[in-house]
């Protein structure tokens, strides 16, 4: 089977009463067939009441749905009506080696209200964006999530790590943006632990990442204290059609005040002589920061 005959597909669950349809989307981020090994559950909890761990997906249901850039619709039918909806738990239960990059859950009921005039069922829609990893790669190695409405879920105010980027301008393509998915993966000294991958998507300060001379800020807000930075991984997935053009990376962590300076300072480009999309980078610590380069935006301590 194709992989865009995959891309959307509406699964029916179990039995008949107050029908919610669930519109899971994941991210567009490699590998791009997830085929978890498990189950997804989810939980909805409303002013009336609640419906919980529903399935998702599981053994054979799996087959075929999250996978990367796809969007999957599912029914749900609960025995009673849940009324307003007002958050969620989404929950891996997969092998312990794997892990899923949800975007967004979005919930529609369809027997929301009643309109008298036209005597028809309202429907209503419910958006929860999730925008993390869950199982393997989350940093916090989570398995499940509970979020409000509207709200990314358990980020603290304050973000545990901040990374900037300078791209440089000797980029080669011509598009003044890099067309494609840029990851770091962070090596530290407590247990020798792994990060990562880290898709850097979400600039803070900057509508569209990675432009031609352009420094971008990215908040970590799910990794804990790791220990010293000693080396990082820096990639795209752009192979040899993608050129970019990185000239440092900057890494704080602002509970503890320490920077760690990346020289990158080189084109990552695969069609290069000599050239990789590629990289290990070695830091360098400071021990001591000044307020203007530990650079905490005012709007994340205001």
């Amino acid at each position: 089977m194709k992989d865009t005959q995959l891309m959307s597909r509406t699964v029916t669950l179990y039995f008949i009463g107050w029908i919610y349809s669930v519109t899971i989307k994941t991210q567009a981020v490699l590998p791009a067939k997830t085929n978890l090994r498990g189950k997804i559950l989810l939980s909805i909890y409303g002013e009336q009441g609640s419906l919980n761990d529903a399935i998702l997906g599981s053994g054979r249901l799996m087959h075929g749905l999250f996978h990367a850039g796809g969007e999957d619709t599912i029914e749900l039918k609960s025995s009673k009506r849940l009324g307003e909806i007002h958050s969620i738990e989404l929950r891996l239960d997969v092998a312990e080696w794997q892990s899923w990059l949800c975007d967004m859950i979005e919930i529609v009921d369809s027997t929301a209200n009643w309109d008298f005039l036209s005597r028809t069922m309202i429907t209503k829609t419910y958006k929860f964006p999730i925008n993390r990893w869950l199982g393997a790669h989350a940093m916090d190695k989570r398995n499940s999530i509970r979020t409000l409405i509207n709200q990314e879920p358990g980020y603290a105010k304050m973000p545990s790590y901040i990374i900037h980027i300078l791209t440089g301008t000797k980029n080669i393509s011509n598009d003044s943006d890099i067309p494609t998915n840029v990851y770091l993966q962070l090596f530290c000294s407590i247990s020798n632990n792994v990060y990562g991958p880290i898709l850097l998507d979400k600039s803070s300060n900057n509508t569209q990442a990675f432009r031609k001379g352009q420094i971008d800020e990215f908040y970590i807000n799910d990794l804990s204290y790791c220990g010293e930075i000693n080396k990082i991984r820096l990639w795209h997935d752009g192979g040899k059609v993608t050129s970019w053009h990185c000239e440092w990376i900057k890494i704080t962590n602002v509970e503890k005040n320490e920077l760690y300076e990346f020289s990158v300072e080189k084109i990552l480009d695969e069609d290069l002589e000599e050239g990789s999309s590629n990289l290990i980078l070695y830091s360098e610590k400071k021990d001591e920061i000044s307020e203007s380069e530990l650079a905490t935006p005012r709007s994340i301590i205001s």
